[in-house]
């Protein structure tokens, strides 16, 4: 008997995207052509440039295209938790409107779709890192965003070596060890059914992408990742960013994981994580070919630990504040 084909659901929020989303947009829109079982959903969330008009003309174009003006401005999960009852896909794929989808061939594509075949794994974690995969990676001029490239490469390195296992029946997969693991991993990708059992109808706060996996795997449920770069991944549509918005950034995340701690009852250790993390940060610094390299690893270690004290002085901050710690565009 033939397996069902799964389907893709793209959700999307964006506000105030007019520079970088018709990358992503035309990008789905390619992606149609190799896998035409998905749908695009979008979000409009308060804008008050062209990011309206833009999505107009895609949904005028594709009909699997769908959007909706909403008015929520209290963060990306918000405006996700309304798009919710409109899914139809099986398989759901959080886009950040300045993501582009990107993989190799249609072969990539289909392989990487039979990871949900079995029935173990619940979502798709962060596998390859958006910045450093970018051709023009070398070319970077904002150490900003050096750095955030630096932290992003080495931290995914970190996880894959201490907290995953390869996964049986799989060429090019692991997946996280329940036991071992001591810091969730981002998580974008995931079936809908499993995130329906961890509770997904509650609301996720701001710490959306580290609740899911933290859900998955309390429901007893696999965290895959890949080591095949040219499998399905996102890189970012940008490749400038100021320290300040880096910061701004790792703060919304500490206090997010901060409440998630609290909620779900979890602790990240230091000396299980911080500290070996820490020399693991110091120790790949020196093997840095260009010196720019080893400083903006260093300036991630600078951020991370100025972010976790502006953190504590921001705790307090609603959800809807937290989520304003975003780039500017």
């Amino acid at each position: 008997m033939k397996k069902k084909e799964h389907k893709l659901t793209f959700l999307m929020a964006a506000h105030n995207e007019e520079k970088l989303i018709a990358n992503a947009l035309n990008r789905l829109a390619e992606v149609y052509n190799d896998y035409n079982n998905i749908e695009v959903i979008i979000g409009m969330d308060g804008c008050t440039d062209r990011t309206p008009e833009i999505v107009a003309g895609f949904v005028k174009k594709y009909k699997f295209f769908r959007a909706f003006e909403l008015n929520e401005r209290s963060g990306k999960q918000a405006v996700l938790e309304k798009l919710e009852p409109y899914i139809t896909g099986d398989i759901i794929v959080i886009h950040d409107a300045d993501w582009t989808f990107v993989y190799r061939s249609k072969q990539d594509l289909l392989d990487y779709m039979k990871m949900f075949d079995d029935k173990k794994i619940g979502g798709v974690s962060e596998s390859v890192d958006s910045e450093m995969t970018r051709s023009d990676f070398l070319k970077i001029k904002s150490m900003g965003f050096l750095a955030s490239a630096w932290g992003n490469h080495l931290i995914l390195l970190y996880l894959k070596k201490n907290f995953t296992r390869k996964k049986k029946g799989f060429q090019n997969v692991y997946v996280y060890a329940p036991k071992k693991i001591k810091f969730y991993p981002l998580l974008d990708v995931y079936k809908k059914e499993v995130m329906d059992l961890t509770e997904h109808k509650r609301g996720l706060k701001a710490g959306d992408h580290v609740e899911r996996s933290l859900r998955i795997i309390n429901a007893g449920y696999e965290i895959a990742g890949f080591n095949n770069n040219n499998w399905p991944h996102f890189l970012d549509n940008y490749n400038a960013q100021s320290i300040k918005d880096l910061i701004n950034q790792k703060v919304r995340g500490i206090i997010a994981k901060s409440k998630l701690q609290s909620s779900y009852n979890f602790n990240i250790p230091f000396f299980g994580f911080y500290l070996p993390f820490l020399l693991f940060l110091i120790k790949n610094s020196f093997r840095a070919k260009r010196w720019i390299d080893f400083f903006a690893v260093h300036t991630f270690i600078f951020v991370m630990f100025y972010s976790h004290i502006l953190a504590k002085i921001k705790q307090k901050l609603s959800q809807k504040d937290v989520w304003a710690l975003r780039v500017k565009r």
